[in-house]
């Protein structure tokens, strides 16, 4: 692609990536000349053409995140050959490793004086920003405006793959959809629905979120089949794969489980065909909106790579939390999150 770049645009970008390698300055705060309506870097003063930032908008090589914040995007390092450098690397592995080691998560970041990233009041510790800033624009991190920082499906397989020929491109778990379409055709409803219990741990486990298999509690009166936890919030999981559409009285007794349950403890019911009608609009009825829900569409779009897994299970909470929606489905999603 870079080729087929006018020459303008050629030099604009490897101005830009100079820039952006030998400043701390980024992403850039571009503003525009009242003269001519040209744009200029409003801390190292560097010129550039209207329409040449703007066709390098259309080709998806800048993309404009707020009001004159401008940045890379995957395409940009992709046209230019550009690759992670080890710093980088180590970057998201140390991320990795302060998340393991019981940080706040989402991370909540802020830049110090030194244009790198730091936990509000604390110095330590610092992860250096450039390093996080690329990542970002890798897809390996994800910033949003509250500046709540995580690490994204792509940056968990890059960890996981030791960053060695990794495709961002490509979907990061087919083995998981490979043994998915494996339940698909087996006969034995316990059994599959006992192998989807073992498919969800092994997904939440690729994607490094702590989940807890079968127990018993209550002095031997509750079994509880599975739970994860994300976020600083605990998660009850019930997994249905029937013929049959799920019903109210299911969702009753998770609702139970939960509220047996601590004050931070969330209900995840999947039913890989769905539930009946009155279902959704039943749970919204309850005054604690405690339970979102997942089918068998939704699953098939994040093993398949076509949803980032964690995002979509965020989103999930956001639309149950804020507009008490207790089913938030991947065409939805990916309508939302379209690209621009």
């Amino acid at each position: 692609m870079f080729d087929s770049l006018t020459d303008n645009e050629k030099e604009t970008l490897q101005k830009l990536i100079k820039q952006k390698q030998e400043t701390i300055y980024y992403p850039f705060l571009l503003g525009t000349s009242p003269s001519n309506g040209d744009y200029f870097d409003m801390f190292t003063h560097l010129k550039l053409k209207r329409d040449v930032v703007l066709s390098l908008i259309d080709l998806k090589l800048l993309r404009k995140t707020s009001t004159r914040s401008y940045r890379f995007t995957r395409n940009t390092y992709n046209v230019m050959s550009i690759t992670l450098s080890e710093s980088e690397k180590n970057t998201l592995r140390k991320l990795m490793e302060y998340k393991q080691e019981g940080a706040l998560y989402p991370f909540l970041f802020v830049v110090n004086n030194r244009r790198n990233f730091v936990e509000p009041n604390s110095i330590e510790p610092e992860f250096n920003g450039n390093d996080v800033e690329t990542l970002i624009d890798f897809e390996l991190l994800e910033r949003d405006d509250s500046k709540s920082c995580t690490i994204t499906d792509k940056g968990y397989m890059a960890l996981r793959n030791n960053f060695n020929e990794f495709n961002l491109e490509k979907n990061p778990t087919p083995h998981l959809l490979e043994k998915y379409n494996k339940l698909t055709k087996l006969k034995d409803p316990h059994r599959r629905g006992y192998l989807l219990q073992d498919l969800m741990n092994e997904t939440f486990n690729f994607y490094g979120v702590r989940v807890s298999s079968s127990f018993i509690r209550n002095e031997g009166g509750e079994q509880i089949d599975g739970a994860f936890s994300l976020d600083g919030w605990f998660y009850i999981v019930e997994c249905r794969w029937r013929k049959k559409l799920a019903d109210i009285r299911e969702l009753d007794g998770l609702y139970g489980q939960v509220n047996r349950s601590g004050k931070q403890t969330m209900g995840f019911f999947l039913s890989i065909n769905g539930w009946s009608d009155n279902v959704p609009p039943m749970l919204k009825q309850n005054k604690d909106k405690c339970v979102i829900l997942m089918n068998g569409d939704d699953l098939q779009h994040c093993l398949s790579g076509k949803i980032d897994f964690l995002n979509f299970l965020r989103q999930k909470v956001e639309k149950l939390n804020f507009i008490g929606e207790p089913f938030y489905g991947a065409t939805e999603y990916l309508s939302d999150n379209m690209n621009p």
